[in-house]
């Protein structure tokens, strides 16, 4: 079925109950209602949901602020963070699952992204038992599982401490585009606005340093691919790894994204949405924009590697991250992702295909990928169809 009658079909489907933005607090939760209505109406009972458990959580937030607020704003990150870059789909979770094994390095869970307002104490086990009733197995768009203490990206938690986030693409895909450009390149924001990111970016990195008693923190975001500045800006010493995939295949799989997100995040029509337009845009920016970044980062800071090479040999590649970012810990490290890889030997990745017109835009939009980081420029292990 081809992806625009998947989200017709999707549509006419009833939104399920809980939604990330359940996570948020009331100011953030009444500017996305004043800046995205109207909104569909198979959501009316998802932001219902959203706006009761805001105001239930409330207490719980504030007294979090309360008893832990001054110890948290006092938090100075022992060290720079492990940055994991790359484009969506490009395997940027499995590198992250593999390196959060590491018992060296703290990261943001599944859990933490969702309720980033109530993360610490033992009230977070009523929040914890709500999630675990009703969250999926899977992600929905891959085979990839997901639980309440799975590493998850920095963005999905920024949706709900403050108004600028990636995820707005998938609540809002109405205006998309524009959500893209102020999240990620901080294009026609405000002075204003990239203060309230940046005290709130920052705020959650001080929070989880303080859960995770000081340990290194690991973040994965693709987002923050085209966000080099800011980050060297505020940890200039931090390390950089960044991973490729074969175009064709983040093309496919980007698609399918797109059609397991959308259906459940979107509190907007989008059954008229045109994923192809979005995917090739997004990726020919992001990854332009990486590629006259990337200079700025120290060459002993910054490690390029490929979700192949990754899969094929993992703990060569692994040991080689480890040794040219210097990072400490590399047996113990290695060790526990070895035993990881052993039980989840048997995922199986999604089948792709890609049709011939899709084939040309991206030999074409995506050019400079294909000849920087030598891909070839036909599908490969991809059905082409009609």
């Amino acid at each position: 079925m081809p992806p625009s009658e998947r989200l017709k079909k999707a549509a006419e489907q009833p939104a399920p109950p809980l939604h990330p933005l359940g996570g948020c607090d009331l100011e953030t939760f009444h500017h996305y209602n004043k800046e995205n209505a109207p909104f569909s109406e198979r959501t009316r009972r998802m932001r219902s949901t959203c706006r009761t458990g805001i105001m239930l959580r409330k207490p719980f937030t504030l007294y979090e602020r309360w008893r832990w607020g001054k110890q948290v704003q006092a938090r100075h990150l022992s060290k720079d963070p492990v940055f994991i870059l790359g484009h969506w789909r490009s395997g940027t979770t499995h590198l992250h699952n593999l390196l959060s094994q590491d018992p060296q390095f703290g990261w943001l869970s599944f859990y933490q992204a969702n309720m980033p307002l109530n993360m610490l104490g033992k009230k977070v086990a009523i929040g914890r038992f709500i999630m675990k009733q009703s969250m999926p197995k899977t992600r929905g768009f891959d085979n990839v599982s997901i639980g309440l203490d799975t590493p998850q990206e920095d963005d999905l938690a920024m949706a709900n401490l403050n108004p600028i986030s990636e995820f707005k693409t998938y609540y809002f895909p109405r205006e998309a585009k524009r959500h893209f450009y102020e999240s990620v390149f901080f294009r026609g924001l405000s002075s204003k606005k990239i203060e309230t990111f940046t005290a709130a970016y920052l705020q959650l990195l001080k929070k989880l340093d303080y859960f995770h008693h000081g340990k290194q923190l690991l973040l994965k975001n693709p987002a923050s691919t085209g966000r080099i500045p800011f980050l060297l800006k505020h940890f200039p010493n931090a390390k950089f790894i960044h991973i490729i995939r074969d175009p064709f295949k983040v093309f496919t799989s980007s698609s399918l994204r797109y059609i397991g997100a959308l259906p459940p995040l979107s509190w907007q029509n989008f059954q008229d949405f045109d994923i192809d337009d979005h995917v090739l845009e997004f990726y020919e920016q992001l990854m332009k924009r990486y590629l006259k970044e990337r200079a700025q980062i120290p060459k002993e800071n910054l490690i390029e590697t490929r979700f192949e090479d990754l899969t094929k040999q993992p703990i060569d590649e692994i040991k080689r991250i480890y040794q040219q970012l210097d990072l400490p810990g590399q047996s113990n490290g290695l060790e526990k992702i070895s035993k990881y890889l052993e039980v989840n030997r048997n995922y199986q990745k999604n089948t792709h295909q890609i049709t011939q017109a899709q084939v040309t835009a991206v030999r074409g939009r995506w050019r400079f990928a294909f000849e920087e980081w030598s891909y070839p420029d036909t599908p490969q292990g991809i059905d082409v169809v009609a």
